[in-house]
């Protein structure tokens, strides 16, 4: 498995990059940490409901 790290198009418009990109597996964390990801991704990860994410 190899995980990359892209940093581009911001939280508006990360699904389409990811789209234009052909990345299935996209998980967005954004400034305020909330988070978001693909449906695959969402497979593959398991969430605690209110998990605390790093400053």
């Amino acid at each position: 498995m190899a995980t990359q790290t892209i940093c581009c198009s911001g939280p508006l418009h990360w699904r389409e990059m990811a789209q234009r990109l052909g990345l299935k597996e996209v998980l967005l964390i954004d400034a305020d940490r909330n988070v978001e990801m693909t449906p695959a991704m969402g497979t593959r990860l398991a969430l605690r409901e209110k998990a605390v994410l790093p400053h």
